[in-house]
């Protein structure tokens, strides 16, 4: 996939925070979920390759899935496999949290008129460690606004790109992508940066910015963001769950009925 680049004042402007989103589990159905792995368990029992696992999880861009195939390849035993795979799901649940609090803290800034640089120290403070600093975030997030208000981004996809915001977005992109956007909407004003609803994407963020341009208040915007927020780490929690229990029962030698029997328990 291109890096997303602008040219302002003729220098190349550094690959934006879209950079190149990786696959993940949030947006895999749970029945996919379950097809893949017993999938993997038809091949292994008609093909025999102990390498089998190991060669797949090469070429699998989902981080937890990949986690659990190169764990599953090798001698680790189940109940070792079930604690570290619990302890891996909760650090990417609290991956999930940070994103979703820092798009609700962006949604409510627009409805309650915040400060762009305030709105951004309050992101930060949801990282133990900041994943980058105030001023280089600044001036990426300016950057980006000049290129896009002053022309020097031409084609209508490369503008979309600009704007757009996904969950999967490493922590420094997706900061200085909201910080971009907090300018954009106090540069552009309600009317027209409500036509960039569409292009922007990523909820709880999307859904938030629309409240807010409705002019529904900053407290309704943020308990709204919340509950979307609730029911999206619920729904990565349970594919967590499906998955994880899935490979165990792949390490655990289970046999196709039981492993689908495993499935079933997920599903309506």
């Amino acid at each position: 996939m291109p890096k997303d680049k602008a040219v302002v004042e003729g220098e190349s402007v550094p690959e934006t925070p879209r950079g190149r989103p990786e696959a993940d589990i949030r947006d895999m159905p749970p029945e996919g979920l379950a097809a893949y792995w017993l999938s993997l368990k038809k091949l292994q029992e008609t093909k025999r390759d102990p390498t089998l696992l190991l060669e797949e999880s090469r070429h699998t861009p989902e981080r937890f899935v990949r986690w659990l195939l190169e764990a599953v390849a090798g001698n680790m035993a189940p109940e070792r496999l079930a604690r570290l795979g619990a302890a891996r799901k909760r650090l990417i649940l609290a991956d999930y949290r940070r994103t979703f609090a820092c798009m609700r803290l962006a949604a409510v800034a627009v409805a309650a008129g915040d400060s762009p640089r305030l709105t951004l120290v309050r992101m930060l403070s949801q990282y133990p460690v900041p994943p980058i600093g105030e001023a280089k975030a600044t001036d990426l997030a300016k950057t980006m606004l000049k290129a896009l208000t002053q022309g020097a981004v031409q084609e209508r996809s490369e503008a979309e790109s600009l704007v757009a915001v996904d969950h999967k977005l490493k922590a420094d992109r997706l900061l200085v992508k909201l910080l971009f956007l907090l300018l954009l909407a106090r540069r552009e004003g309600p009317d027209e940066f409500r036509a960039r609803l569409s292009q922007i994407g990523g909820q709880p963020l999307t859904e938030g910015l629309g409240l807010a341009l409705d002019n529904m208040g900053a407290e309704f915007v943020d308990a709204h963001c919340a509950s979307v927020a609730h029911e999206m780490l619920a729904d990565a929690s349970f594919k967590l769950d499906l998955s994880l229990e899935m490979a165990l029962g792949v390490r655990e030698g289970l046999a196709y009925p039981e492993l689908y029997l495993v499935a079933k328990a997920f599903l309506p």
